[in-house]
């Protein structure tokens, strides 16, 4: 008998879908209604062998450098390249805030409507985020590559290649009067970052850094590269104020300073090698 009221019970369950299928298709209304949208996400940028060394957190911030030993399991393949790569001075993690005074937008992951992101013609991976700060609308653009090598020399890395992480800021003044953008860009350490798809509130230890024009300065290496901006001013900022949802005040920030016209629109660059590099390198 049980076999049979099992067996009635799901010839009626598969009846009443059928009916309700018949009635209503599922649609992607539906689908848009049944799942959230995912928010910690983290696309990696890189090339075959070099892929997990940098990644892009769904608020734009960049993470350099591994991770991956705060992880329990790590892929074989995963495991070859921290080998490879190291863990030393190539940790970092930039992070972006806009406006004046500044702020951070959804740094935690909530599902801000303030930000939008997807991948550029669906290349994977090259991501963009597109932060909206009043009438101002940010697009940032991620690749990266390895430093002098052509296409055409195969993507396999050879145990002295670097990975360069290469990033495009592109500001727009949607609005009918002229305003000053700003955006800010604090270099910290990873302390703030609990595994590869966790940023905390706080902002890290700015890592020991000074910006002798266009390239910040670690020591004697160096650990980035601002190119001149064709518009606008980059300004040192030893100390700022805690931002909104922040209790300690940032340190070692470079800020873009940008007046833009209704309409107008504004790019600049930072070239983000994985770890110090020489001067030579970095000219």
């Amino acid at each position: 008998m049980g076999r049979w009221a099992v067996g009635i019970a799901l010839a009626w369950m598969a009846g009443a879908v059928m009916a309700d299928n018949a009635a209503t298709e599922w649609t992607m209304e539906s689908a848009m209604r049944q799942w959230t949208p995912m928010t910690k996400s983290v696309q990696h940028v890189g090339v075959p062998g070099c892929q997990w060394q940098a990644g892009v957190y769904w608020d734009g911030a960049i993470i350099i450098g591994q991770l991956l030993h705060r992880i329990v399991y790590i892929h074989p393949r995963m495991a070859d390249e921290v080998k490879a790569s190291g863990i030393g001075d190539n940790m970092l993690h930039l992070s972006f805030a806009y406006g004046d005074p500044m702020r951070f937008i959804d740094r935690t992951g909530t599902n801000s409507d303030q930000i939008r992101k997807g991948l550029i013609d669906g290349r994977l991976p090259i991501p963009w985020i597109e932060s909206r700060d009043a009438d101002l609308r940010w697009n940032e653009v991620v690749y990266a590559h390895l430093l002098d090598r052509k296409l055409e020399d195969g993507m396999k890395p050879r145990p002295d290649d670097k990975l360069i992480v290469q990033i495009r800021i592109t500001v727009t003044n949607t609005g009918y009067a002229q305003r000053i953008g700003h955006l800010w860009m604090h270099f910290g350490d990873t302390s703030q970052t609990q595994n590869i798809s966790t940023q905390l509130s706080e902002l890290g230890k700015e890592i020991d850094h000074r910006f002798d024009a266009p390239y910040g300065i670690v020591g004697e290496k160096v650990r980035y590269a601002i190119p001149a901006p064709e518009k606008g001013k980059l300004i040192w900022h030893d100390e700022v104020a805690a931002a909104p949802g922040m209790t300690n005040p940032a340190k070692r920030l470079i800020e873009w300073q940008v007046p833009l016209a209704p309409g107008e629109q504004a790019t600049m660059r930072i070239v983000l090698p994985y770890g110090l590099v020489d001067q030579a390198i970095a000219d």
